[in-house]
Parts: C-alpha cells; sequence; structure tokens
C-alpha cells in the first residue's frame, strides 16, 4: 500500500475513522484483507516502516483536525501497541505512535512542552517515554531545513550545526531531566541513522561528532554513535575506533576527547552497548569450558546483532593484557567497569566520576530493552557485585554506586 493510497482512505473516512477500521478489520476479519487494500498490513518483518509512515499519515490528518477529534485520535494511538502485541507483530509496536508524534512535533506551527507531554504524551501510558523518544525524532525534523511532508521519510531531511543546537536546545527545555534525556536519545538516533548527516566529521576524521557539543547530551550522542555507527565493518567510524590498542574502553581515553565531561559520555554511551555483549559472553548460558571471547560476545541473542553488529567491536570487548573473568562470573559490570579507571590515579575524583558513569550505563541499557536479551541472572543480588569494586576507589565511591544501583533495579540493600 503506497502512502498516497492511505491518505486518500483517511481522508475519506477521517483519521479516527481510518484507524478504528484498520483495527477492526485486522482483528475481526483478517482474511477479508487483500495485499491491495487500504488498510493492508505487509508482512511483519517489513512493518516497522510501514508503521511510521502510518503514523505520520495520522499525525498530519489529526493536525488538521478539530480538537475533539485529534484528541480521539490520539487516544486510540497509544491503544495501537497493545492492538499489534495481540496480533504478534512484536517488537515493531510502537512504530505507529513514534510515527504520528515525530510529524505532530516536527511540523505543527506552535509547539509547547506543556502541550507535548500531557496531550501528547501523556505521562500515565505505559509508553510515556517511548513517546518522549519520538518526540525527540520530532526535534530532528523540525530543526532541518528541508521540507517535511506525511509520506516523506526521517532520512530526507537534517539538520546543519546550527539546527542541531536548536534541537538539542528544544529537549534540554523539557520540563524534567528524564523527559529531556529521552528526547535527547531520539534526537540522536535519527541523526546517527540518517546518513546524509552521519557522514558530517568524515573529511576530519572526528569519530566522536557531534558528541563533542552535544551537552547536557553525551552519553546518548555516544550511545547512538556507538550502536549505529560502528555498525558496518566498512564505516569510517569504526576504521577510527579499531585503531585503538586492547579493550573498547581505549576510544574513550586514545582517541581525542573535548573535556572529560565528553569523556564520561563516551564512558556512559559506550557501556550502555556493549556491556551487554560483554556480560553474555561471560556469564552468558553457554559451556562453562569455553573460554569467554569475541566468539561467545558475537552469539549475544539480542537487538544489536539483529542490527548487524560486526565482529571488530566484539574482538575489543577483551583485552589481551588481561585475563577475562571466568565464565558464569557474578562480578562482570566490575570487570568491565574496571577498564575505565585509572589504578594510579587512586581514590581521585576522576575515577569516581569514571566509576559512576560506566555503572551507570546500566540505566540506559535497561531502558533500550538490550538487559532483557543479556543478563541470564536476575537483578536480585546483580548489584551486590558492586561491593567488590576495585580497591583504589575510596569507601564513599563504591558505597554510592552500590546505593544508586539497588535503588535503581531493586535487590535488598543490606
Amino acid at each position: 500500500m503506497g502512502c498516497l493510497d492511505l491518505l486518500r482512505a483517511a481522508s475519506r473516512n477521517g483519521v479516527y475513522g481510518t484507524l478504528k477500521a484498520l483495527m477492526y478489520m485486522h482483528i475481526h476479519h483478517p482474511d477479508d484483507i487483500n495485499a491491495e487494500s487500504a488498510f493492508a498490513l505487509p508482512p511483519r518483518g517489513g512493518l516497522h516502516i510501514h508503521a511510521h509512515r502510518l503514523g505520520q499519515v495520522f499525525g498530519h490528518l489529526a493536525m488538521g483536525s478539530p480538537v475533539e477529534e485529534r484528541t480521539r485520535t490520539f487516544n486510540l494511538l497509544r491503544s495501537i501497541p497493545d492492538w499489534l502485541e495481540a496480533l504478534e507483530y512484536q517488537p515493531h509496536n510502537h512504530g505507529f505512535i513514534h510515527g504520528s508524534v515525530w510529524y505532530y512535533v516536527g511540523v505543527a506551527p506552535d509547539l509547547k512542552w506543556d502541550g507535548i507531554v500531557g496531550h501528547l504524551c501523556d505521562p500515565s501510558w505505559p509508553i510515556f517515554l517511548s513517546c518522549v523518544h519520538g518526540v525527540g525524532h520530532g526535534s530532528f525534523i523540525r530543526h532541518s531545513q528541508q521540507p517535511f511532508s506525511p509520506c516523506s521519510r526521517i532520512g530526507d531531511v537534517w539538520p546543519d550545526a546550527e539546527g542541531m543546537n536548536k534541537a538539542r536546545q528544544f529537549c534540554a527545555d523539557a520540563p524534567t531531566l528524564r523527559v529531556g534525556e529521552v528526547c535527547a536519545n531520539g534526537l540522536y538516533h535519527s541523526y546517527y541513522e540518517n546518513k546524509g548527516a552521519s557522514l558530517v566529521g568524515k573529511e576530519d576524521g572526528d569519530w566522536a561528532f557531534p558528541c563533542q557539543t552535544s551537552s547536557p547530551f553525551e552519553q546518548h550522542c555516544f550511545f547512538w554513535n556507538a550502536l549505529i555507527g560502528w555498525r558496518g565493518v566498512t564505516d569510517w567510524r569504526l576504521k577510527t575506533v579499531s585503531t585503538v590498542t586492547g579493550h573498547v574502553s581505549r576510544a574513550c581515553f586514545d582517541l581525542p576527547m573535548d573535556s572529560e565531561t565528553v569523556r564520561l559520555g563516551c564512558i556512559t554511551g559506550v557501556s550502555t552497548v556493549y556491556f551487554p555483549h560483554y556480560d553474555w559472553a561471560v556469564a552468558g548460558p553457554a559451556d562453562s569450558a569455553v573460554t569467554p571471547n569475541e566468539e561467545t560476545c558475537s552469539k549475544f541473542p539480542g537487538p544489536l546483532i539483529a542490527l548487524g553488529l560486526p565482529a571488530g567491536p566484539c574482538k575489543m570487548l577483551f583485552d589481551p593484557q588481561r585475563s577475562p573473568p571466568q565464565h558464569t562470573s557474578p562480578i562482570t559490570l566490575v570487570a568491565w567497569c574496571s577498564h575505565f579507571i585509572d589504578p594510579a590515579a587512586g581514590s581521585s575524583a576522576a575515577n569516581a566520576e569514571r566509576w559512576m558513569a560506566c555503572v551507570g550505563g546500566l540505566d540506559w541499557t535497561a531502558l533500550q530493552g538490550l538487559l532483557a536479551f543479556a543478563l541470564p541472572h536476575t537483578f536480585d543480588g546483580f548489584c551486590d557485585q558492586l561491593r567488590h569494586a576495585p580497591t583504589v576507589l575510596n569507601v564513599s565511591t563504591r558505597e554510592r554506586a552500590s546505593s544508586w544501583c539497588k535503588r535503581t533495579f531493586g535487590g535488598p540493600m543490606g
């Protein structure tokens, strides 16, 4: 089904009527829908992009609807993830809400955060943060130079440096830090998926661009840099990162960083993406006789492999200068984060902040759903390993990390 076909169908039936018909037909009369129908969904593997397009169309039509119909439309959009889950269309069931939200945020003439949080993204929704992630995509569109239509793709537009500054400030103006961070996560997701934008910096070999200028959201920029920017074996960022010697953590130390704050963002972002692989390789349900290495890492069963994670970073997860932890090790997080501190610096403030930046990556790893694929253990007792942090860290730092972990993920405080 083409985007223009959907636009015509939705224009005839009204946006609310079209959405309701779409859901009703697939639930009650799935056999009556042929491939040419305006209500046809593609095979499950192709739904994600299609769902974005559908969402954009509904966002476009809702914008021109009376307030009452607009509210009914977005209320119905909220239920789409549950509906698609019932049709076994996971994990693409948030595509509709993402597309509608990013279109609305991207092109609405008058937009303020008090209208976004509440009207567009209701904090009471289970998918509230996913909705705000869509707002971040919308900020990318809103501050681009090119026009955006209901049938456009995000890859058709990108902001220049000034536009990215404005898009980042849009997220920074969010009512809470958490909402602003999730917005920024969506913004950088758009940036690194956009081939035109992601080539910026290549001539200078600046693998970290634009993360050097992404305050206060460096960790989200580095998360998508590491997740998408290193994805292809011919990617220019991966080539640069692969020049470091030893563990992947060295990318945050041996490659140019404008400041310690940027380095902390690199530590959190890289840890968010690659700790699950490391944890899987070391503590995963593989044969305990197998030595943890890049091969066990590459068998990680989560979404990163589906995205095409290359073997290169997996080889960099294991420092040839250090003995890897034993298989089924209960202290994988301690072993991982130890790569980011300098034993010679002892209990310095820099070591303390680097340790917290690494441990803090767990928060965003969980939000991205990666831990659900990676950790064979539960969080009951997982945080207890932080008591075994390197002794070069002072007691206060070790207790701070342990308390944060347990507050965030639960488990006995002891």
